[in-house]
């Protein structure tokens, strides 16, 4: 079972990725995969019967400071927050970003170097294909990039800026100007 945290954007951006990606994992590994998503709402329902919440979306959100509260009370107890900017989008990624440093205003964001384990810990991941959109773009494929929050050696926050998520829904995706920014 999957929490996917609710947020007052729009936080269930690409329903068919998570499935997509749980049918991956329960047929790649032998992880007893559930087959069941759940909103999480941090103002609202325990988050910490999940060791792990997903988020995602494509534009500006902003959290109570509740669930701000809620969210560092999770992370500071061992639960993992792993984060994805659909399409990309510059709107998502800054308030994500504000969002987080509202959290965790003592930490900041670093990226993961290509070299770390988490890139290969299921499969050896040096490189990620991306849609043939945004491949006319930035080329058929490009290293994987993923930002975390790092605390005494454990990775609360994992945030992909580069939509991890459209590639899970298998479809289609255009390039904004914001993710070209990024990878510039």
């Amino acid at each position: 079972m999957l929490g996917q945290l609710v947020h007052n954007g729009d936080w269930d951006a690409t329903p068919h990725g998570v499935p997509n990606l749980l049918k991956t994992i329960d047929q790649s590994t032998t992880l007893h995969v559930q087959f069941k998503r759940t909103p999480v709402d941090p103002d609202k329902e325990d988050i910490f019967s999940f060791p792990v919440i997903f988020m995602s979306g494509q534009r500006d959100f902003q959290f109570s400071e509740a669930a701000r509260k809620r969210l560092r009370e999770y992370f500071d107890h061992g639960g993992a927050l792993v984060v994805d900017d659909v399409i990309g989008n510059s709107e998502f990624d800054r308030a994500f970003r504000r969002e987080i440093k509202a959290i965790y205003p003592d930490r900041a964001l670093k990226e993961l170097p290509a070299d770390h384990p988490i890139f290969s810990f299921l499969t050896d991941t040096k490189s990620v294909r991306l849609s043939p959109l945004a491949a006319q773009t930035l080329g058929a494929t490009i290293a994987p990039k993923l930002e975390v929050i790092e605390v005494d050696g454990t990775l609360p926050v994992i945030y992909s800026p580069l939509s991890m998520s459209a590639g899970w829904e298998q479809l289609p995706r255009r390039i904004t100007a914001g993710m070209r920014m990024k990878m510039r």
